[in-house]
Formats: structure tokens, sequence, C-alpha cells
């Protein structure tokens, strides 16, 4: 397992993050542990038919942890030509194979996340939208997880099933 800890806040003014076309199945968290989480802000990821999940990572792997982190000002515009697609401001879905995703400790906040058109002029069957992550669909344990003021926006043609949610787009099984 390798281990990421950040040692101070960033701003990415506005840049999109490398990690935003990964799928992380480490362990991340802030040097200051609880008493002063780092403070990741202003990045924006913007996905055109590069894959159906976005966030600061694209998805957390069986294992992954996220620890001690606030995310603010985040951008997330995924547009994909396809169903089931998972947008979060954290990562836009969980996957498997391993253990359980564990996240704790995080804050999301003043941020917007949203699931739109691909380049084909239609809209998405199933997309689903959460302020922390889009759509679980390997285990996962939040604790101590805030998100506040987070705009979501998804289309949706009536044909699938949707999730929208401020913690989770869509629990599945």
């Amino acid at each position: 397992d390798r281990h990421y800890v950040i040692t101070r806040d960033i701003d990415f003014q506005g840049s999109e993050p490398a990690t935003a076309k990964y799928t992380f199945s480490g362990h991340l968290s802030s040097v200051s542990g609880t008493d002063r989480p780092a403070v990741l802000t202003n990045f924006t990821i913007s996905s055109v038919d590069e894959g159906y999940f976005g966030g600061f990572f694209q998805a957390l792997g069986g294992g992954a942890s996220i620890n001690n982190l606030i995310l603010h000002g985040a951008t997330i515009v995924v547009r994909a030509n396809g169903d089931d697609t998972g947008v979060g401001v954290l990562a836009g879905m969980t996957v498997e194979p391993g253990p359980s995703v564990h996240v704790s400790n995080v804050i999301v906040l003043r941020s917007s996340v949203s699931a739109l058109d691909g380049t084909n002029p239609r809209t998405y069957k199933a997309p689903h939208v959460g302020g922390l992550i889009g759509r679980a669909s390997h285990p996962l344990e939040v604790t101590n997880v805030t998100v506040s003021a987070v705009n979501l926006n998804a289309l949706a043609d009536g044909t699938g099933s949707s999730g929208a949610g401020g913690l989770i787009g869509q629990v599945a099984s």
C-alpha cells in the first residue's frame, strides 16, 4: 500500500489535478490530522468523452483511505456519452477489487458537480452526482464527513435510474 501525506494547503488556481484521470487505491491524509486538515482548493475537472466518472480522483479503488482533508471551491463537469456516470468532488465512484474504501474527517465546501450531455445531443440515462462521491459500487465506510454549499446538476432522459445526493449520488448493490 502506498501512503501519501499532504504537508500544506494546495491552491490549484483553476487547473485540473493529475489525480483526476486515475483510480486511487492508496492512503491519503493531511500531516496535521484533524487539528488542521490540509485544504485542496480551486481545482477544475472537465472531462469530455474520457470516461464515465469524474472527481479529484476518477475513482477510489478497494482499500483506499482518505483522511483529514478539506476540498474547497471545486468545479467538476463530466461530459461523456454513456450510462451510469458517476460524478463527485472527491471521486466519481468506488470500484473493486479489495477491501472497503474509507473516507473520514473530510469537508467539502462551496463546490459544483455536474453530469452533462456528451458530444452527442442527448442526456444520460443514469447520471449519479454526489457532493462527495457520485456512485458507490464497492463497500464504503464514511465517518465524520461534511458537505456544505455544493451545487449538484445532472441531465437525465428519464429512461434510467439516476441518483443525486448531498453525500453520495447512488449506492449500488
